[in-house]
Parts: structure tokens; C-alpha cells; sequence
């Protein structure tokens, strides 16, 4: 791990497009950020309304076709199918969802060591507190960086940390970042990070990843960039040991979405399932029904 330090006048800056500094100004209140982070992680957490919900709806419904139809020989076996139905159908719905948890960690976390590796490659682990902003290996892995972004879209950005001998955490490499995909790099917040800048968010799986462990948050993290959800990969220096580590972050409420749409997807299955069966209890009763009419017309 490097031991420099920060000097004692250094501010946390960001660099415009042309590179040069400028004040860094938060987009958002810790208020604010902090409430965003808390609705991001319990969303991610899968509260079970979606499957409330829908498990409300079908014992309505349940009751409802029951007594108009007049089930009363079938509601004794109605509301047990539909209670094994929803715990059945419970277990799917969280497959699904964790399936596409899965599915999103990996399209986040495939190309982190590849990108790890190429920023090593480049001399990272060179580069200090000290290095001049035109220096032509950082401006490299800048430029690399931006390449990058513009060819995975899935990903809102790349940029690496390193932990300072007092365990200050800080950016070193980070490009500007078309956050909002028009093209250009506008405001403090797509700016370039300039290198040094603190970062003060206590995230424990990047502190694993400085112990050389490839981690994943699964709990969304909010910064002055937004709330993410991130993957760290360690980076090395020629001796093995990690000087860096390589973040790559995701859109947290576009992962609620994306999670979002594979449960309801799942719920949807599950709401014709359950219209099935209770269609085909309507169905028995009506046709056990007519049977009996049948018969009492015939012995009169």
C-alpha cells in the first residue's frame, strides 16, 4: 500500500473536460443522500409487497367467485390450494428475483478484472498523489476509461481508489462520466476527479477488496455521483501486492427496475396459475351442480 500522504493543503477538487480544477460543489444534501440510500437498500432487499399484493388479491378473488358461484362444497378445498398455490408461488417469485440479482452482479462485475488488469498494465501503480495532470501515462488510463464507458453502456463508471498509510481513502484515476448519455461532459458531477480527492463513505465490501478480495455491494452506497450499486476489484503492483482497487459502478434504481420487472414477470405467472385453478373449481362446482339438478328433475 503506497505511503504517501495528503499535503496538508490539499482540497477534494474535480477537473473540468480541458483537466483543469475546480471546485468540487456536493449535488446533494447528507439528508438528502442519506434517505435515498435507505429507500435503495430496503427496495433491494425485496420487500415482499409485490406478493402482498397479489396474495390479498387472489383470496378476495378466492372468496368472492366462492360465494357467488356458490362453492360451498368446494371452499373447503378453494382457500387450501390457493394458500398451497401462493407458497409455491412464493418460492418462485424469489427465485426469479434472485436469479436476476445474480444475472446483474455478473453483467456488473465480468469485465472488472480485465479492466483491473489493463489499468496495471499501464502503470498504475506509479502514479501518486504528486503526478501532474498531464502526465501521459494518467492521461492514458483517463482516456482508457472513457473508451470503456462509451462501449458498455450497462455500466455509469469506472474510476480506481487507493488507501493512503493514515487509511484515507482516495480516487486516483477518474475519468469524466456521461452520466445522462447526451454526449458531453457537463457540471461538477460528470467532471473529471481530480486525483487525491477523499472518500469518505465507509463501504466495507472496498475494504475488503483492499485486502485482495473481489467484492460485490450488495447494499446500495450513495455519493455525490448518486446511489450505486458497485463491484471492487484489487489491483497490483510488480511486487503482488494490491496498490489499488478498481471500482465499477451500476445505477441503483435501474437494478431495483431491472429486479423489479423479473418478480413482476413471476407474479404474472403466478396470478394465471392461480386463475386457472380457481376457474376450475368454478368449473366443477357448476358441472356437480347441474349434475344434481339433473338428478332431481329425474326422480320427479
Amino acid at each position: 500500500v503506497p505511503t504517501a500522504t495528503l499535503p496538508p493543503t490539499a482540497t477534494p477538487v474535480v477537473a473540468q473536460a480541458s483537466a483543469t480544477p475546480v471546485p468540487l460543489t456536493p449535488t446533494s444534501d447528507p439528508a438528502t443522500a442519506t434517505v435515498a440510500a435507505a429507500l435503495t437498500q430496503a427496495a433491494v432487499v425485496h420487500p415482499p409487497w409485490d406478493f402482498v399484493f397479489l396474495a390479498v388479491l387472489a383470496a378476495v378473488a378466492t372468496a368472492v367467485v366462492a360465494r357467488r358461484a356458490g362453492l360451498r362444497r368446494s371452499r373447503k378445498f378453494a382457500f387450501p390450494l390457493l394458500l398451497a398455490g401462493l407458497g409455491f408461488g412464493w418460492l418462485y417469485v424469489e427465485a426469479a428475483g434472485k436469479r436476476a440479482t445474480q444475472d446483474l452482479e455478473r453483467l456488473i462485475s465480468a469485465m472488472a478484472p480485465t479492466y483491473a488488469l489493463e489499468l496495471e498494465l499501464m502503470g498504475h501503480a506509479n502514479l501518486d498523489l504528486r503526478t501532474p495532470l498531464d502526465d501521459p501515462r494518467y492521461l492514458a488510463m483517463i482516456e482508457a476509461e472513457k473508451r470503456w464507458l462509451a462501449a458498455n453502456r450497462n455500466v455509469s463508471d469506472i474510476y480506481t481508489f487507493r488507501k493512503l498509510a493514515d487509511g484515507a481513502i482516495v480516487l486516483m484515476v477518474d475519468s469524466e462520466t456521461d452520466y445522462d448519455r447526451d454526449g458531453a461532459f457537463s457540471g461538477a458531477r460528470e467532471s473529471r476527479t481530480a486525483i487525491g480527492e477523499a472518500y469518505p463513505h465507509p463501504v466495507p465490501e472496498l475494504e475488503r477488496a483492499f485486502e485482495d478480495e473481489i467484492s460485490f455491494a450488495r447494499s446500495a452506497v450513495t455519493d455525490r455521483w448518486g446511489t450505486w450499486m458497485s463491484s471492487f476489484t484489487p489491483m497490483h503492483d510488480a511486487a503482488g501486492e494490491v496498490e489499488a482497487v478498481l471500482g465499477v459502478d451500476y445505477d441503483a434504481f435501474l437494478w431495483i427496475k431491472a429486479i423489479a420487472r423479473s418478480r413482476l414477470d413471476a407474479l404474472a405467472v403466478l396470478a394465471a396459475v392461480l386463475a386457472v385453478v380457481l376457474t376450475g373449481l368454478v368449473s366443477v362446482a357448476r358441472l356437480r351442480r347441474a349434475t344434481s339438478e339433473a338428478e332431481l328433475r329425474n326422480l320427479e
